[in-house]
């Protein structure tokens, strides 16, 4: 989750894209079967009861900006990735960027993601199930510690 006061400059911005921090991947790596979608969120931070579905999120506008699409590391640093259909920010309430990895395979040659250390807030949340994507009524892991390097395109 990004809180509202993390945008430079403030106020509604038109998002085209967003940038991820990724190290030690052997390159090319590829990871198909990505989606991105974005929305806006009232809440502060995670709940441990929030669900694939968003049920238990307070949140509007939910948008698909990339959908199925291929994902190419070529080497240390900032990754781009340019949306399909660009995300209306209003300025004022927090930004939930939700990412499916629906590629179903295990791969020992990937990297990670850098990530910001704060342990104020549960700012991230994931859920994973091995070779499927998991149910859409499943629960996740709130995170409170750590959340991956991303910069929003605007």
């Amino acid at each position: 989750m990004f809180k509202s006061n993390e945008f430079v400059n403030g106020g509604e911005k038109q998002i085209t894209g967003l940038e991820v921090e990724v190290k030690t991947y052997i390159v090319p790596y590829e990871y198909p079967n990505q989606t991105l979608k974005l929305c806006h969120s009232t809440d502060n931070e995670f709940n441990s009861n929030i669900q694939i579905n968003l049920t238990n999120l307070n949140y509007s506008t939910l948008t698909t900006v990339k959908n199925d699409f291929t994902w190419t590391i070529t080497g240390d640093g900032y990754t781009a990735i340019d949306f399909d259909t660009p995300f209306c920010y209003n300025g004022n309430d927090n930004l939930v960027l939700i990412w499916e990895n629906r590629r179903n395979d295990f791969d020992t040659k990937h990297g990670y993601a850098e990530c910001w250390f704060d342990n104020s807030a549960g700012e991230s949340w994931y859920k994973y199930q091995d070779y499927t994507y998991p149910s859409d009524t499943s629960t996740g892991t709130v995170d409170s510690s750590y959340r991956p390097n991303i910069i929003f395109k605007y």
